[in-house]
């Protein structure tokens, strides 16, 4: 296709005697200016040179300036390489020789040791040449050749699961000790397992926790008005409560899978199992008691998985700004402490009712409205990696407190409820207690790294650190090798300097350091 009246760009050759000025007042002396005689001579009276060849661009003659020309403050002794060498045909024989010695030289260059002390704020040229080709093969060969180092991407170079697992891990293990629910465990892990399989089914469609908690509350109070129906309310009507609880239960388990029909239908199943397998004479020969190590592992795991999956699985592929406002979660928020109350008033008496449903509906409706949704970073407009990552994790932390009041809430619940038949000896305070420390760390932690970037690339960060593959200061890594030229800022994410800086180091030899 031709434009007409485009304006073109055409890259010419630097003329060697201006390569040859900037070399020389860029030493820093005339001591320093001195050493680069031989190299000059050679520009002028032979073209055809390999060094000639090589510095004609922009790039070589920047990198010939770190490698060979003492920095600020420094003599020319301390620089451990003398220009000269490049003369030497025998040692360079053709220009790609010469470009691939530039590019080896480079990062010593940039992280020389100054006089006294080490090259960079306490690491030294073998590990940052080493940390550096760790980051190029990743951009080249796991990134597909990208040139863009994002932050957010790093969690990507760690074992996928790493996120989940802990997560999963630190969730479970609160949920064992605390959770006594003889159902609730072998119900949520049927819950999970058919909605990751209508996930995968469904393909069209908007995804997102207020999608996924809308059918999660629609399905599980639809299994529960069916429990209902065939149970019974209880003595007490105590069977209100717990099918009712039982099926918000299930809608904060489905939110995750951020899709309707999920939600509904994962909800449905897992509270109905929930439900008969706690109350169906036909199944008391396999049940177990409340409390009993069956129960607790089976509820350790089920907690574990529901926060494991949202963060290993359904995390967010780019950085939060803010959190922000869904109408759609809040409303789901609202029906949630509206239920509550409702249980509290059929179980308890009207005073408690009144005060645990307006405290649920106030509280629900405003962490489920921000938890719904964390807004996304705008990359084309972000200043800097840095402003990035710090209001992700400003994000992040915001996720943990919101769970807070959300687990005081379910706590509330909990101990002002009458005890359950099938529960034995576990109301109260402490049960509440138990029931609202599990659920504010799940909801917490699943749903802050869900949100978020920021604690998937924590946890990537401390595994390359511990696996001596990346420095546990990253950030700060990258900020020096930006400051001292190895990398280049555009945007929200790094670069290296060149793309063929990156290519270099990406397929370097493994157990070669450069000269």
């Amino acid at each position: 296709m031709t434009l007409n009246g485009a304006a073109g760009v055409e890259l010419c050759r630097l003329d060697a005697r201006v390569v040859t000025d900037y070399l020389k007042h860029s030493a820093g002396g005339p001591d320093s200016a001195a050493r680069w005689d031989d190299v000059a001579a050679t520009l002028v009276a032979d073209a055809g040179a390999p060094v000639a060849q090589a510095l004609t661009t922009p790039l070589m003659a920047a990198l010939a300036r770190v490698v060979y020309n003492p920095r600020v403050g420094e003599s020319p002794s301390s620089v451990p390489r003398h220009p000269a060498e490049l003369c030497d045909r025998d040692s360079f024989p053709n220009r790609t020789a010469v470009e691939r010695h530039l590019f080896d030289a480079f990062i010593p260059a940039a992280y020389r040791p100054r006089s006294g002390g080490s090259g960079g704020r306490g690491w030294n040229v073998g590990q940052a040449t080493r940390w550096l080709t760790f980051l190029a093969r990743d951009l080249e060969h796991w990134q597909h050749g990208t040139t863009d180092l994002a932050w957010w991407q790093i969690r990507g170079a760690a074992p996928r699961p790493l996120a989940g697992l802990f997560v999963g891990l630190v969730t479970g293990i609160v949920g064992a000790l605390t959770f006594p629910w003889p159902g609730w465990g072998i119900g949520t892990i049927c819950a999970v397992a058919v909605g990751l399989l209508i996930r995968r089914r469904t393909r069209s469609g908007d995804v997102s926790l207020a999608r996924g908690l809308t059918g999660g509350m629609l399905g599980g109070q639809l299994a529960a008005l069916v429990a209902l129906t065939v149970f019974g309310t209880g003595v007490g009507d105590t069977y209100i409560g717990s099918f009712l609880a039982g099926g918000v239960s299930s809608a904060l388990v489905l939110a995750p899978m951020g899709r309707f029909s999920a939600g509904l239908v994962g909800a449905f199943v897992g509270e109905a199992v929930n439900a008969f397998y706690e109350r169906a004479p036909a199944l008391g020969g396999i049940r177990l008691p409340a409390g009993s190590v069956g129960v607790r592992l089976a509820d350790g795991i089920a907690l574990g998985l529901v926060a494991g999956l949202a963060a290993g699985l359904f995390y967010r592929r780019t950085p939060a700004h803010r959190l922000r406002w869904s109408l759609l979660g809040t409303v789901g928020g609202a029906v949630c402490g509206l239920l509550l109350g409702s249980v509290t008033w059929v179980t308890t008496g009207r005073s408690i009712g009144l005060v645990t449903g307006a405290t649920g509906i106030v509280l629900g409706g405003i962490m489920c409205g921000l938890f719904a949704a964390a807004a996304p970073t705008d990359l084309t407009t972000a200043t800097g990696p840095g402003s990035v990552l710090a209001r992700d994790r400003v994000t992040f932390l915001a996720m943990l407190a919101l769970a807070v009041p959300v687990g005081l809430v379910l706590a509330l619940g909990a101990a002002l409820s009458p005890p359950d038949p099938f529960l034995g000896a576990y109301h109260g305070l402490g049960y509440g207690i138990g029931v609202g420390l599990a659920e504010m760390t799940a909801i917490g932690l699943g749903l802050a790294f869900l949100q978020t970037s920021w604690g998937g690339f924590t946890l990537a960060r401390w595994w390359l650190a511990a696996t001596r593959r990346l420095p546990l200061r990253l950030m700060t890594f990258l900020d020096d090798a930006h400051a001292r030229g190895v990398l280049r800022q555009a945007g929200a994410v790094y670069q290296f300097r060149h793309a063929e800086l990156q290519r270099r180091l990406a397929n370097r030899p493994p157990d070669r350091a450069p000269s």
